[in-house]
């Protein structure tokens, strides 16, 4: 879906609505399941699905922070592993929130795109947003919700650990691989998996040269140039920042990916817990391809 009008919010909360699903090529409403004036997503069946939201927002105030999430039955809750947020400092014209990520519905259960601003609302969401649920044809894959904080006291890479899978709405583990205390999801089979995180980080230094780098890692490898890297650099916000990766990747049994955090400068940040990571087998085992530039 599309957005059909521009939004004036006017309030803390919105719930986005009056999209669209026709009139250009890329857009479509297989089943029938998403009502495009309420911008509300509902199953007709248990199962395991898909969802992603960027919204551009136009004339955010520096000084606020905002939250972009997918929500579950209307809950305000950031705790469901399927959130961002961007604090102080960003761009006061333009700029883009994204989400991403699995989620276990069960029939007759929705899911909707909200966004939340911590000051005086006057800012625009932008029709140049989008919004999507499809569901996944197989029964093996996660989404996962950090369960607390990680206080970090070093630079360097550290592997984000401690998850849960249960005490949320949406989340899920089926189909076997995932270590809650670890963090590594271990391909159960052979085939093409979708994977992503988006993690929340506060109190990040913005000092000169200093940044940041989120990293999946496949079997432990800190490979910055596997195609499932971000970076953030000085000028970021120095109170609540997220960083977002998601694609595709073909694994092998046995295979596993982990959620990893750099830091070349700040020795004390904190990686917060309305975080999430998860991966899906895919429907398709060849066909899809990954690229790096």
């Amino acid at each position: 879906a599309d957005l059909r009008g521009n939004i004036s919010p006017g309030k803390l909360y919105t719930e986005v609505q009056n999209w669209r699903t026709f009139g250009d090529n890329e857009l479509y409403n297989s089943g029938k399941l998403f009502d495009d004036k309420t911008g509300r997503f509902k199953t007709n069946a248990d199962g395991y699905f898909l969802c992603s939201t960027q919204i551009r927002l136009d004339g955010a105030a520096t000084q606020d922070y905002f939250r972009l999430f997918i929500a579950l039955n209307g809950e305000k809750n950031y705790n469901n592993g399927l959130h961002t947020i961007e604090g102080n400092g960003k761009s006061s014209n333009y700029r883009t929130l994204t989400v991403s990520g699995n989620l276990h519905l069960k029939k007759g259960q929705y899911v909707s795109v909200w966004v939340f601003n911590s000051g005086d609302p006057k800012y625009t969401i932008q029709t140049e947003s989008g919004f999507s649920c499809h569901r996944f044809a197989s029964n093996i894959g996660f989404h996962a919700d950090k369960t607390s904080d990680l206080t970090s006291k070093k630079v360097g890479w550290q592997t984000i650990t401690r998850w849960r899978v249960s005490g949320q709405p949406g989340l899920y583990s089926v189909g076997g691989g995932f270590n809650l205390d670890t963090g590594r999801f271990t391909a159960p089979k052979r085939a093409v998996y979708y994977c992503y995180a988006h993690i929340r980080v506060d109190g990040a230094s913005t000092v000169k040269g200093s940044y940041f780098r989120l990293l999946l890692a496949l079997n432990n490898q800190k490979d910055v140039y596997n195609g499932f890297g971000a970076i953030g650099g000085n000028h970021e916000s120095s109170n609540y920042r997220s960083m977002g990766v998601a694609g595709t990747i073909y694994l092998q049994s046995g295979n596993f990916m982990t959620v990893n955090v750099y830091a070349n400068k700040d020795p004390s940040y904190r990686v917060q817990t309305e975080s999430g990571w998860g991966c899906h087998q895919m429907n398709s085992r060849y066909e899809i391809g990954r690229a790096h530039v």
